[in-house]
């Protein structure tokens, strides 16, 4: 982009009625190793906005913002989230939900359903800690006002 900071790298403005992806990636290479990405970003300045940004204006969407379809035959992980950061208070440092909405009648924020066969050592949801734990931390704190 040379000096041009304004401006977009690439722009992709949309209009009328889409009957295909904007961008569609068919990847049906096999991985040479663990760092060939199919996307890779590698943010290394000082960034004060988001690596990347979904955004639903006002106009009413059915689908989801983000959508991960995993196959049976998948050993990886959905989502996997690695961190050191030490945060700051009032914010999750892995995972911060805010919702500010009116939930109507048997809506939640956060729903996990397991449909499958758990096997005898498997979970819904665990909450592990291999940290030395100070007096006052917990592994579920809930606060309902």
């Amino acid at each position: 982009m040379g000096t041009d900071l304004a401006g977009n790298a690439l722009l992709i403005d949309a209009a009328n009625i889409r009957t295909a992806p904007l961008i569609y990636i068919a990847n049906a290479a096999t991985d040479g190793g663990t760092d060939d990405h199919v996307i890779f970003v590698n943010q290394t300045g000082l960034l004060d906005s988001n690596i990347l940004q979904l955004t639903f204006a006002t106009a009413a969407s059915t689908g989801e913002a983000l959508s991960i379809a995993m196959d049976t035959n998948v050993a990886g992980r959905a989502i996997f989230i690695s961190s050191a950061g030490t945060g700051v208070t009032g914010e999750g440092n892995a995972i911060d939900v805010t919702h500010t909405g009116a939930l109507v009648a048997g809506a939640d924020v956060v729903t996990l359903q397991a449909t499958g066969a758990l096997s005898s050592t498997s979970n819904i949801l665990a909450l592990e800690s291999s940290g030395a734990a100070v007096a006052g931390s917990f592994a579920l704190y809930i606060d309902v006002a």
